[in-house]
């Protein structure tokens, strides 16, 4: 459990290579993209396609494009299948099979009873990774059958060293000047320090006015609550601000900075700040961030 850029994934596969012998055989799913997305991820996702047999509708042609439609049951249902399915034995090398579930918080109540029962029934045969960004949502049960590993942030004496061994490894060139800006904007997170490394490196090189600029490019654009104002131009700025790298939380300060910068009304500011809370709540719970955001601009 951390706050989100400090690692919980990478440390989950690291656990899941001490196991197996190789992070690719354990299960990794993102909780918050099965329940928020719901049928449509579910067949989109090629990875989940083999374990949702059981599920399709008989009138769907062979070979043909999956659609929801042709997920039969709930989510909660093909979620428990899924689990069940994985962990029903032990890998034939031996161990335990190991399932990551990344934004576990995001699980709904009823599919948090059932993974607690799925931990008692198959303690021998598996072994659960919940990736928590707010723990204290996950129901007492669940949590007391776990083993806390609280991740924060690290100091800039810890996180230096990081970064100049990623940037070897890349074969990218790392000033101490450039070193000082992305520890500086990083906020000690290392997901966040090696994301604006990689939007600042350009022909082998991370300088430290490419970090500035990618950091500005955080702020929001002009024109952008003008463009909030209509749904469609709403979704079109949120599809570049998106493709541009921003998460979901982040494109949310943007719009607030744009709001508290704009002469709007103050009644008017108090009802996009209202609009704001409301999905950074369901974001930082795990949901969906593209529908929330979405949400959002449709209020």
């Amino acid at each position: 459990m951390g706050p989100a850029g400090v690692g919980k994934r990478t440390l989950a596969l690291l656990l899941a290579r001490d196991l197996l012998g190789d992070e690719s055989r354990a299960m990794v799913l993102p909780v918050s993209d099965i329940f928020e997305g719901g049928k449509a991820y579910l067949a989109q996702e090629p990875r989940l396609r083999v374990h949702l047999r059981p599920f399709l509708s008989r009138s769907r042609s062979a070979g043909g494009e999956l659609r929801p439609e042709d997920i039969r049951g709930s989510v909660v249902e093909v979620f428990k299948h899924l689990l069940g399915e994985f962990t029903s034995s032990a890998p034939l090398q031996g161990g335990f099979q190991v399932v990551v579930l990344d934004h576990a918080e995001g699980l709904r109540a009823d599919a948090q009873f059932a993974l607690r029962r799925m931990m008692e029934e198959r303690h021998a045969t598996a072994r659960f990774v919940l990736l928590a960004t707010h723990p204290g949502r996950l129901i007492l049960p669940l949590r007391s059958r776990c083993a806390p590993i609280p991740l924060r942030p690290l100091l800039r004496e810890e996180l230096a060293p990081l970064l100049r061994r990623v940037a070897g490894a890349e074969g990218v060139e790392l000033g101490e000047e450039a070193l000082e800006a992305v520890l500086y904007h990083a906020g000690g997170l290392p997901g966040r320090a090696i994301d604006l490394m990689q939007a600042a490196s350009r022909r082998g090189e991370v300088s430290a006015e490419r970090v500035f600029e990618a950091e500005e490019r955080g702020r929001p654009p002009a024109g952008l609550l003008e463009e909030m104002e209509s749904p469609l131009r709403a979704r079109r700025a949120l599809d570049r601000l998106l493709e541009r790298g921003a998460t979901g939380p982040e494109v949310l300060l943007q719009v607030r900075e744009a709001v508290m910068r704009s002469p709007m009304a103050e009644a008017e500011k108090a009802r996009w700040s209202l609009r704001l809370a409301e999905a950074d709540l369901r974001v930082r719970r795990g949901q969906h961030e593209r529908l929330q955001l979405e949400a959002m601009v449709s209020g």
